[in-house]
C-alpha cells in the first residue's frame, strides 16, 4: 500500500455523489477536508473510513438529506463540521453517537437546512461542543 501525506484535501465544486469504503485508505493523515459544493446526498457509517488524523470536515452546500448512525464514528479527532446548506430534515437518533463520543467536536454547523425534527440526544450531550 502507497501512504500519500496531505494534510489538506479540497475537493470542493466538483460532481461526487458518493463516497465509497476505500475512498481514503491511502490518506490516514489527512487533518482538513473540504467537499463543499459537490452533489453528496448521503453519508454512510464508512464515508470517512480510514481519515484517522480528520480535525476539519466540510460538507456545506452538497444535497444531504440522509446520515447514517455512527457516520462519524472513524473520525475520533474531528473538532469541526460544517452541514450547513444541505437537505437535512431529521438528525435521526445515533446520528453523533459514536465509541469515542465526539470528545473533541467543538463546532457543528447546520445552518440553511429545513430541519424539522432532532431526535438525537447525543447531539445534546457532545463535551467539548462550543458552537451549534
Amino acid at each position: 500500500m502507497i501512504l500519500t501525506v496531505f494534510l489538506y484535501r479540497n475537493l470542493q465544486g466538483n460532481a461526487i455523489s458518493y463516497i465509497g469504503k476505500c475512498t481514503w485508505k491511502s490518506y490516514p493523515l489527512v487533518e482538513k477536508i473540504n467537499l463543499s459544493a459537490n452533489n453528496l446526498r448521503e453519508l454512510r457509517k464508512d464515508s470517512f473510513e480510514g481519515l484517522l488524523s480528520l480535525r476539519y470536515l466540510d460538507l456545506s452546500c452538497n444535497e444531504i438529506e440522509f446520515i447514517e448512525k455512527n457516520a462519524f464514528e472513524s473520525l475520533p479527532l474531528l473538532q469541526y463540521i460544517n452541514l450547513g446548506c444541505n437537505l437535512i430534515t431529521k438528525v435521526n437518533f445515533g446520528t453523533f453517537q459514536t465509541g469515542h463520543g465526539m470528545q473533541l467536536l467543538h463546532k457543528l454547523i447546520l445552518h440553511h437546512n429545513p430541519l424539522m425534527t432532532v431526535q438525537d440526544p447525543y447531539l445534546f450531550n457532545l463535551p467539548a461542543l462550543k458552537y451549534l
